[in-house]
């Protein structure tokens, strides 16, 4: 394998979730000439993976300074996109998309998209939320403490928020703040247990996935 290749599929998932987080951004600021910018960017990547895929042992010198000079301009257009995109958004969430990679930025775009054909407007989202995942909070928090209860230690369980989650194991109302609280809260507790199934490990991430977006798209949205 080549220098560039490798540099190339040493960064393809980086750059796969740059795209993705850009993507996420647009839904929630729609600009039609980033939209366009990025779709550009985009085929002139798959166009670079495809070259590199099918001449990773090349010694062509001319393959290999495209793919050199392709890697330049992919990075540059994602650069120049990333400060564009970032002027219409408030630090926290951007700083919160940062850290996202691979499957929960692919569901992060795709339930967001649902979300916002369902309530038709960006400025209703907030309040569409906070009015309608009530049973969503009550379930969650129910199967969070089934899951302490089941894979937590003693030690664990003094230190996690079990009173918190019971109190939201009935009819509640959220804002900015309860959001911010709920979901410090979910990360807390899935950082600290350590779950020998790797299984259940990952369906209760994934199940928080949902509450992940919904504090993003508050403290993106609201005023």
């Amino acid at each position: 394998m080549t220098e560039i290749a490798a540099k190339i599929v040493k960064l393809r998932k980086e750059t796969m979730s740059k795209m993705d987080r850009l993507h996420i951004l647009l839904l929630l600021s729609p600009n039609n000439e980033l939209s366009k910018q990025l779709e550009y960017t985009e085929g002139v990547y798959l166009s670079m993976l495809e070259l590199c895929e099918d001449n990773m042992d090349t010694t062509d010198s001319s393959i290999i300074n495209r793919l050199t000079n392709d890697v330049e301009t992919v990075n540059n257009l994602l650069n120049d996109l990333e400060d564009d995109l970032s002027k219409e958004f408030k630090l926290m969430p951007l700083l919160y998309l940062g850290k996202l990679k691979g499957e929960v930025l692919a569901y992060f775009y795709n339930k967001l998209a649902d979300l916002l054909e369902e309530v038709g407007s960006l400025e209703l989202l907030p309040k569409y939320i906070n009015e309608n995942t009530s049973e969503q909070i009550i379930s969650f928090s129910k199967k969070l403490l089934d899951y302490i209860e089941k894979y937590a230690s003693d030690h664990e369980k003094r230190l996690l928020p079990i009173k918190y989650l019971e109190e939201h194991t009935n009819k509640c109302e959220f804002n900015l703040k309860k959001w911010t609280e709920f979901e410090k809260n979910i990360a807390f507790t899935l950082k600290y247990i350590n779950c020998p199934d790797e299984v259940q490990s990952e369906l209760i991430k994934e199940a928080a996935w949902e509450f992940e977006l919904y504090y993003f798209v508050m403290i993106t949205l609201s005023e």
